[in-house]
């Protein structure tokens, strides 16, 4: 047994010297290989990032955004990734609402108000998040056609940074962060604060927050702020470089639309959300008597507004809808129009030509007969009495289908010009002039409101006119 283990000894130590060894001669090997080893790495890194933008873009239905250079800023259907991805966690991705946005170049400042846990801080960080990827060289979750402007960082100030370590209170955490911003904003900055001026008293924090915007107008890029202050709203109707936005609510069912609509305040629903949440008919009650009047008469006009501005972007709707029906009512009147007045060449070509064989066929039987008479031997007078009579006849039926078609089109229109009554020969139909481009483009409006296209030549005076 112990000469065994002895072998057994011998063996592992002869074991660990080859391991050593081994392992001496591969680390050589990689050390002699090292840059080119460091350069697949690389490119392993790097094809694993190529995979997974891939995988995102394709999970998030992810797009290539234009760019501009001069701000210009389009956001069509943009989605936060981490929004979506709950919601498809937890089957509810058909609420999932993207964000629209426009923002032309001179467009600096947008004060976006609207209802409470309506939205605003998500867009907020919507807007950074789909800057940061684009800069990042990553696809961003939004349709073709958004475009992206060109920026040198984006500043946030999201969220509630207080802290009893640092004896921060919210509202000094809130100064400390957009000093933060004053100091590293510049002309290529997008700046991005939720609830500006938050956390003091009502006046105070509204003079700060306008007092800050000011400020930032002067050094930074564009810059969006999020609020419920109405003194902000009125700075950002005033001010030529800025703009509103409201996130909509559904005052009917108390429920908020997620949608933005840019050139609006907005209401912020607070005592209404708090009914929907459940606080209390009481308290709900209570509220709504002790808010101001002032404030109370504001809140109704703006609430009026937005119902106004939905009636009004319904009726849009509406009045959209009919003008394509009758756009494309009018294009099959043109067609039609089209296939008449081809079909009355045609048929006028027809009788004409009719009339002439006609014509053209009594002559020659004419001429058969009086090759007849002088056959028959009869008399010089009485072949020229025929020839008359016959050239008579002839006469009479040229005579009588001009008559024909003289009757058959009625009075050209002493003026054609907007206004005059007229009756389309091709439609049968009467209607009004509305416009003149010429005799060969005049515009009639018929009975029923349907305007349709034609020349001089197919029209004639109303009956009655």
């Amino acid at each position: 047994l112990i000469e065994d283990n002895n072998e057994m000894e011998s063996l592992l130590q002869e074991e660990r010297k080859e391991i050593h060894r081994i392992l001496r001669d591969i680390t050589r090997k990689v050390y002699e290989n090292r840059e080119s080893m460091m350069g697949n790495q690389d490119t392993l890194f790097l094809l694993d990032i190529i995979n997974a933008a891939a995988s995102f873009s394709l999970e998030f239905e992810c797009s290539i955004p234009d760019h501009s250079s001069g701000g210009r800023m389009v956001l069509k259907n943009a989605r936060h990734p981490l929004l979506e991805m709950e919601l498809k966690l937890e089957n509810r991705i058909d609420q999932l609402v993207g964000l629209n946005m426009r923002c032309e170049e001179d467009l600096r400042v947008v004060v976006i108000s609207g209802p409470n846990a309506g939205g605003k801080s998500v867009s907020l960080k919507t807007i950074g998040l789909l800057i940061l990827m684009d800069q990042s060289g990553l696809p961003v979750p939004a349709d073709p056609g958004t475009v992206i402007p060109e920026c040198g960082g984006v500043l946030v100030d999201i969220g509630d940074d207080q802290s009893i370590k640092k004896s921060l209170s919210t509202f000094s955490s809130r100064i400390v962060r957009i000093k933060s911003i004053i100091g590293c904003a510049d002309p290529s900055s997008v700046v991005l604060i939720d609830e500006i001026g938050d956390g003091t008293s009502h006046e105070e924090g509204e003079v700060i927050a306008e007092a800050v915007l000011e400020k930032l107008i002067g050094i930074s890029g564009r810059i969006f702020v999020t609020t419920h202050f109405t003194s902000l709203k009125s700075w950002a109707y005033e001010r030529k470089e800025a703009e509103n936005a409201t996130l909509e609510f559904d005052p009917d069912n108390l429920k908020p639309l997620y949608r933005m609509k840019l050139g609006v305040p907005g209401r912020s629903w607070g005592i209404e959300t708090a009914a929907r949440l459940g606080i209390g008919d009481d308290l709900v009650r209570s509220a709504r008597d002790r808010l101001q009047s002032g404030s109370r008469s504001l809140e109704r006009l703006l609430a009026d507004l937005e119902h106004k501005r939905e009636q009004l972007s319904k009726q849009l709707e509406t009045a959209e809808s009919e003008r394509k029906k009758m756009e494309g009512l009018a294009s099959e009147y043109r067609e039609k129009l089209e296939e008449l007045e081809e079909n009355r060449k045609e048929l006028e070509d027809q009788a004409r030509k009719e009339a002439m064989e006609i014509i053209s066929g009594a002559g020659a039987e004419i001429e058969r007969l009086v090759s007849s008479i002088k056959f028959s031997r009869a008399s010089v007078d009485s072949i020229k009495e025929a020839r008359s009579r016959v050239r008579d006849r002839k006469e009479e039926l040229e005579r009588k289908i001009r008559e024909s078609e003289k009757r058959d089109k009625l009075p050209v229109p002493e003026r054609i010009e907007p206004g005059i009554r007229v009756r389309i020969t091709s439609l049968g139909k009467t209607g009004r002039i509305v416009s003149v481009d010429g005799p060969g483009r005049i515009f009639v409006e018929l009975e029923g409101g349907i305007k349709v296209e034609t020349d001089a030549e197919n029209l004639t005076e109303a009956p009655g006119h």
